[in-house]
């Protein structure tokens, strides 16, 4: 497996994307906690196999209950899944709900985030996607979009659950930057809330190191095997055919 760094304590692992591995990068860069970030290698185009990585995933995550992509371990914890994963760092590092109805509304808003996360992958990976498939999909995320909007209005704060940051920001800011970069740069166009908190997360000010980094990069949003999204080329616009 390649890494970006070595040495530290903290190793997260996924593909080289950003995939369901970002949010969980940001909250540790915000934090300032140092991780290696590590990641198996596919085989070359156009089938871009993951033998390797199957045949041996099972040895090198000895000691995860479930071995998977992405991981994250560090002294005490071996853990796979992104929510798993978000939510102990949110409880480790107290960017976590305090009180009943925060806890509701992360739930929310995490189910709901999990149900988008799953079904833009699937879009995204669709390599029979023609342009009215195009066209149906950025109606349903200017929908979604504006449902987020609408939660987090009532909500009444900065940031998802009113004027803490929390966890949960960190996944809805993954999501609506693969939608306003893959879908449409103007999606957010009837969403001011959270087109300001977008702004508000950019500028957090390790996070804007971050962004301004080598280490972070727009693209690839998913794989290789991915219809679309592997580069800024590579997006919904891109497909201007309907038929195949």
């Amino acid at each position: 497996m390649a890494s970006s760094d070595e040495g530290h304590e903290v190793i997260v692992s996924y593909w080289p994307n950003r995939g369901l591995v970002q949010p969980i990068r940001f909250l540790l860069e915000y934090e300032g906690v140092p991780y290696d970030f590590v990641f198996p290698e596919c085989g070359p185009s156009p089938s871009y196999h993951r033998g390797e990585w199957l045949s041996t995933k099972h040895r090198i995550m000895e000691g995860f209950d479930f071995p998977n992509l992405p991981y994250y371990q560090d002294d005490k914890v071996k853990l796979t899944h992104m929510m798993a994963i978000m939510e102990y760092l949110g409880r480790k590092h107290h960017l976590y709900p305090i009180n009943e109805i925060e806890h509701s509304d992360a739930d929310l808003y995490r189910e709901e985030l999990g149900d988008q996360f799953r079904s833009s992958s699937a879009f995204f990976y669709n390599h029979g996607l023609v342009k009215s498939d195009v066209e149906v999909y950025e109606k349903h995320v200017r929908e979604k979009l504006k449902q987020f909007e609408s939660k987090f209005v009532k909500c009444a704060g900065d940031y998802c659950l009113g004027e803490r940051l929390t966890y949960v920001d960190f996944l809805m800011y993954e999501f609506v930057d693969h939608m306003r970069l893959a879908v449409s740069s103007t999606v957010l166009d009837d969403c001011p809330a959270l087109k300001a908190f977008m702004d508000r997360f950019d500028n957090l000010p390790r996070i804007k190191e971050y962004l301004e980094s080598p280490r972070f990069s727009r693209f690839p949003i998913w794989s290789e095997r991915a219809r679309l999204t592997r580069s800024p080329d590579n997006c919904c616009s891109s497909i201007t055919y309907d038929v195949i």
